[in-house]
């Protein structure tokens, strides 16, 4: 028979705690939040709460963030704070106590979030003028994490004049009105509410003043669009030249004004500022636009008619000391160049000589932008060029003659008697050349017209 050995152990009282049971957590009050109310105290009801317990809420991702404040109230009851880093994201919560055991209830505690915009505070874009009905500006609308539909409302400031908030889909619409100088912002707040929730979002919108942009430099380059719209977009072939002192004045370049030429944001469009030139039957031609002949993005401004022999072009020639018309001006009509640049085109005829005898048997001015050259009247009194045209109105006053472009040369004299005045808008006279980037046909003497100009305004 097996034997054992007896062993006696000796406790003291201080020695022998209780079991200790671990807290449960029943339910908490409200078991639902609002985002923006955070942070908020909660009523937490359960069993075997003690002082000192901590409270948790875990994120079902299983993040864990501490209630910065608990307050014990009994072994059935806690208060604990909610913090604003619980978000909507995170739900549902689990509410977690901790003492020397832990005891934790799933998915008890949730968080409505509040309406979220799309767009960061600030400006929601700049409208230019070539825009001003055609823009694309950021969203000032939001969505709600839970579903809601989100309505909304600009509780301060105001849309750009010409603009309207559409309440409560938050869609801004409308032409913005034009601004004369500078720029001119306008702030306003929306609110975004859903259900209970809302948010308050600051935005601004900026309205431009045209810029206008004068290409002077003949030859070749590229414009980069810096918006997507439209510009006004004048284009002057160079004038026409004459030769001798007693043919007929040089035709001013033909005149393209397009008012809503479209371009996109980054795209070059080249383009092609025609220089002064003695070349026949016609200056060169100022293009702008891709593509070539009739192709429909490329304006073409026709240069000047030559006043040697009544040449045809943008504006015609005038006719030279021996009797008949002048040179036609084929801007608005020839089939080799593109509808726009027809239907926005300008030009006239060259003026017809005058009585073909001596002293003078006076040769026609040369067409203009604005009207037909002069007829050379009896035997000794030259035509006058064409008028030009006057854009001062879209352009402004500082290119051309004060806003004018494109006149006519003044015709000539083959002995004695009065020479023609240059038109308007840049036409030359005796022996003038015509005045640089107008399109001014050249006066009888003048072997060349002045060179041509893009002006673009957006």
């Amino acid at each position: 028979m097996a034997t054992y050995k007896s062993i006696k152990y000796a406790f003291s009282g201080t020695e022998i705690t209780d079991i200790v049971a671990s807290p449960t957590v029943q339910a908490i009050s409200p078991a639902s939040l609002s985002e923006g109310a955070l942070p908020a105290a909660i009523a937490i009801t359960g069993t075997g709460f003690s002082p000192g317990n901590t409270v948790n809420f875990i994120a079902a991702t299983g993040a864990s963030i501490a209630s910065p404040s608990v307050a014990y109230q009994s072994a059935t009851a806690l208060q604990a704070t909610v913090p604003a880093t619980v978000t909507d994201a995170g739900e549902p919560f689990d509410v977690q106590v901790s003492g020397s055991i832990v005891g934790q209830k799933d998915n008890v505690l949730s968080i409505d979030g509040n309406p979220t915009f799309a767009t960061a505070a600030g400006s929601l874009g700049t409208i230019t003028d070539g825009t001003r009905s055609t823009y694309s500006l950021a969203a000032a609308t939001a969505t709600d994490p839970e579903g809601v539909t989100v309505t909304h409302a600009i509780t301060t400031g105001s849309v750009s004049p010409g603009l309207t908030f559409n309440a409560p889909a938050g869609t801004i619409t409308g032409t913005a009105d034009a601004v004369p100088s500078g720029s001119v912002t306008s702030n306003f707040t929306v609110r975004a509410t859903a259900g209970a929730q809302t948010t308050d979002r600051a935005f601004s919108i900026t309205v431009s003043a045209p810029v206008t942009q004068a290409i002077t430099t003949t030859g070749a380059g590229t414009f980069s669009a810096p918006f997507t719209g439209n510009i006004t977009l004048l284009a002057i072939g160079a004038g026409g030249g004459s030769g001798t002192e007693n043919n007929g004045g040089g035709g001013g370049g033909g005149l393209v004004l397009h008012p809503a030429y479209a371009v996109q944001q980054g795209v070059s469009y080249p383009y092609n500022v025609a220089a002064s030139s003695s070349a026949t039957p016609r200056a060169p031609d100022t293009t702008f636009g891709p593509g070539t002949g009739t192709d429909a993005g490329l304006i073409t401004a026709l240069g000047g008619g030559s006043g040697a022999a009544n040449h045809d072009g943008g504006s015609g020639g005038g006719k030279s000391h021996s009797p008949g018309s002048g040179g036609v001006g084929i801007q608005t009509t020839s089939p080799a160049i593109s509808a726009d640049s027809r239907t926005y085109g300008f030009g006239n005829n060259g003026g017809a000589s005058g009585t073909h005898a001596y002293p003078g048997h006076p040769s026609g001015g040369g067409g203009g932008a604005g009207g037909v050259g002069g007829n050379g009247s009896g035997n000794s009194t030259a035509g006058n060029g064409g008028p030009g045209k006057d854009v001062s109105a879209t352009f402004g006053t500082t290119h051309g003659s004060s806003g004018v472009f494109a006149g006519g040369g003044g015709g000539g004299i083959h002995q004695t008697g009065s020479w023609g005045s240059g038109g308007s808008g840049g036409g030359g006279g005796r022996n003038q050349t015509g005045t640089a980037n107008t399109g001014g046909g050249g006066g009888a003497g003048a072997s060349t017209g002045a060179s041509g100009i893009i002006i673009l305004k957006y």
